[in-house]
């Protein structure tokens, strides 16, 4: 008897999304219910209630009469979806900082000092691994679930161009871990006033440079390098 358990609607979202952020289905392809269902082992019906949830949160494209493609933004609404980000930024430290538990707050001292040796090594790529948990980090610890989810879809609609945007956003490394530092310090103290001052600090330099990128791109008309997978 086969005793393989089917995966839910949930499992074939999470599958399709970790399949664009991995860069393996690049924004543009048009996603094929067959293929899907033939992959999930499951009828289309998961499959299609599947897309739909995707295409709320903007992950997936449904076009009337042509299929369900993924989502590719134009630069104006990546620059849109960055603003946005931005802001979440900024209420996740101040959340974070009245809402975190003492271990979370000590795991976030943790990162913030590993990152302070990846610094010292000049390892750029691991220091900014790093940097990019010590985020994450911040929004689990508003606690706030619904806070989390719209983070992440944005960070998930954005993430086949991450390498140019973290390009764009990365300062010189000095820089960089002491905004880091300065905010992880607010966050860990509990001053939700200096976490947020400090996290707008940092996401106000960074959309002054992603705006730049974003007219530069637009006004050459040349889309962004896909990141390969």
């Amino acid at each position: 008897m086969n005793t393989k358990t089917r995966p839910d609607v949930d499992q074939i979202m999470q599958a399709i999304e970790d399949d664009v952020v991995a860069g393996r289905l690049l924004p543009g392809i048009r996603l094929d219910e067959r293929v899907l269902s033939e992959r999930f082992d499951v009828s289309r019906t998961p499959v299609r209630e599947a897309l739909l949830r995707l295409s709320l949160v903007g992950i997936v494209e449904m076009r009337r009469n042509k299929g369900t493609f993924v989502t590719e933004p134009t630069s104006q609404r990546l620059l849109g979806m960055l603003e946005v980000l931005a802001e979440l930024k900024v209420y996740a430290a101040s959340l974070a900082a009245r809402r975190m538990s003492v271990p979370e707050r000590h795991a976030l001292v943790a990162l913030s000092d590993r990152m302070k040796v990846l610094a010292d090594a000049n390892d750029l790529k691991n220091y900014f691994a790093l940097s990019n948990e010590v985020h994450a980090a911040i929004f689990q610890g508003t606690q706030n679930t619904y806070l989390i989810e719209t983070a992440r879809s944005i960070q998930s609609c954005m993430c086949a161009y991450r390498r140019q945007l973290s390009e764009a956003m990365h300062r010189p490394l000095l820089t960089s871990l002491e905004e880091n530092r300065n905010i992880v310090g607010a966050i860990f103290r509990g001053d939700a006033a200096q976490a947020a001052h400090w996290m707008r600090e940092q996401t106000e330099l960074r959309r002054e440079e992603l705006s730049d990128l974003m007219l530069m791109l637009t006004h050459n008309a040349a889309p962004l390098e896909l990141e390969p997978a």
